[in-house]
């Protein structure tokens, strides 16, 4: 299995490598998708992060952050709840220090998207951050 420079970045953050040979203990169940996201996280330029933090920005963020979008407790409600959330908190954090210091809030937010795909589709939820990075899952 190729490893990321983010999925070594979250077995350091948990401080267990077993993250790293049995990531779907601590990803839930979409974490191939979410592994594979982060393989192609490696892949970008600078010119194409650049493009996707600026189309972060046209969604909201930071007004995303303060509160201030429709639907937004409810759309991160749903995330949320479909993993631990220090698992989540460490998986964004791992992009952050993957993905350079102005990119993170982009992929973190991706990555937490992919980790709560499962129940977003069940409420009929599109995906938000995902589409930015023009990345497609296997969902």
């Amino acid at each position: 299995m190729k490893i990321s420079n983010t999925h070594k970045e979250f077995a350091d953050l948990l401080n267990n490598p077993r993250a790293l040979e049995y990531p779907e203990d601590f990803l839930g169940p979409n974490w191939k998708d979410v592994l594979n996201f982060w393989i192609y996280l490696d892949t970008l330029s600078d010119d194409q992060w650049s493009i996707i933090e600026s189309l972060h920005v046209e969604l909201g963020y930071p007004k995303w952050n303060e509160g201030n979008l429709n639907g937004r407790q409810e759309y991160w409600h749903v995330v949320a709840n479909s993993a631990y959330k220090t698992i989540r908190e460490y998986a964004g954090y791992a992009a952050l220090a993957a993905s350079g210091d102005y990119h993170w809030t982009a992929a973190s937010d991706a990555t937490y998207e992919l980790i709560g795909s499962h129940k977003l589709k069940e409420q009929g939820k599109p995906l938000t951050f995902l589409p930015l990075f023009n990345y497609q899952p296997s969902l």
